[in-house]
């Protein structure tokens, strides 16, 4: 576990913090005494984000979590002004997302147009490591029914088969009605 506190510079504890263990579910948020405890890691090596509103982010890394131990975490942060303009950030997805721990491979609507598909199973069945056959998709060895499918979030899977696509859009699913 880690476990700490979080004050100001002048030592008063901060409520409601934000504590969080990046790339992972873990986090916590301090309570009226400024305490925090976040507990089920397992050992090794995380960063720990430290946020509030009205204070700096501190990020700390190479935060070492051994097996049977709390690690101690004081944070002291300091005051910073919350400047009243907005910050837009427009950016594109990065080539590999080192969060992510499943593989996935994201068709872009421009692509699914460009491309002579009228299915979503010619889409996913052009995508590497894929072998498309009557009975249905096989992803990376996998069989047809080891495998869900999503579109814009929602299962692909047939409800009453439990295989292979449900779904069927049109050729023109992309396209806005007037």
């Amino acid at each position: 576990s880690i476990a700490g506190t979080v004050r100001d510079e002048r030592g008063e504890p901060l409520p409601g913090v934000n504590v969080v263990v990046v790339g992972t579910s873990y986090g916590a948020a301090t309570d009226l005494d400024g305490r925090f405890r976040i507990d089920g890691l397992r050992p090794g090596e995380y960063s720990v984000r430290v946020s509030y509103v009205g204070f700096e982010t501190v990020l700390f890394t190479g935060v070492r979590v051994r097996d049977g131990e709390t690690t101690t975490l004081d944070v002291t942060l300091r005051e910073q002004v919350v400047v009243g303009e907005e910050v837009v950030v427009v950016g594109e997805r990065p080539l590999v997302d080192v969060e992510q721990s499943s593989s996935a491979y994201i068709v872009s609507r421009e692509q699914i147009e460009a491309a002579p598909l009228r299915s979503v199973q010619e889409v996913v069945g052009q995508q590497a490591g894929v072998l498309r056959d009557p009975t249905g998709l096989y992803i990376r060895g996998g069989r047809a029914y080891e495998t869900g499918y999503y579109v814009d979030g929602v299962s692909a899977r047939d409800p009453l088969a439990g295989t292979g696509f449900g779904l069927d859009l049109g050729t023109n699913a992309s396209r806005k009605w007037r």
